[in-house]
């Protein structure tokens, strides 16, 4: 009996688990070949966190957007 018990608890976290991660999180899979992209993912391999590499280049990146879209606008602007 204490095992069914444990077993039931066991299964209501994973569910509330799974549940949770669904609502809370975005999954992403990144498949690299390795002939073809050795030296990237040596590279990934070699940084303390790729995760916080990977969103600090997103972040740069969006930055660099925004500042290319804010400088068309304003040259777009001067024009007329």
């Amino acid at each position: 009996m204490a095992r069914s018990a444990a077993r039931k608890k066991y299964m209501e976290k994973l569910e509330y688990n799974s549940t949770y991660n669904r609502e809370n999180y975005r999954s992403v899979t990144l498949r690299f070949n390795y002939d073809k992209e050795e030296a990237e993912i040596e590279w990934l391999e070699q940084q303390p966190s790729m995760k916080k590499y990977i969103l600090e280049l997103v972040q740069k990146d969006m930055a660099r957007v925004q500042r290319n879209l804010a400088r068309a606008k304003t040259t777009k602007s001067k024009k007329r």
